[in-house]
């Protein structure tokens, strides 16, 4: 937990905007595991250097464009290869 905390100080503008977008389409965020894959994801794909409201956005649409994996790896019981 300590390593999400560190992480999320690091990158305060890209976490909200990230908890945002999860809260909006997921009902909360993910697992420490999960958050912390998904801000490292923002970070290596240049988006956490953008502003909350691009960040927000850029996280709404990346499911549907393929650039940003949000899923952490998840795999959906009916459907094997295939992300929750």
């Amino acid at each position: 937990m300590e390593d999400l905390a560190t992480l999320v100080a690091a990158n305060e503008e890209a976490a909200a905007a990230i908890a945002s977008a999860y809260e909006v389409l997921l009902g909360g965020v993910p697992n420490v595991a999960g958050f912390t894959f998904v801000i490292n994801s923002a970070i290596a794909s240049g988006i956490a250097d953008f502003n909350q409201e691009n960040i927000f956005i850029n996280v709404v649409n990346s499911p549907r464009s393929g650039q940003f994996r949000g899923d952490c790896g998840i795999q959906r019981p009916d459907r094997p290869g295939q992300a929750a």
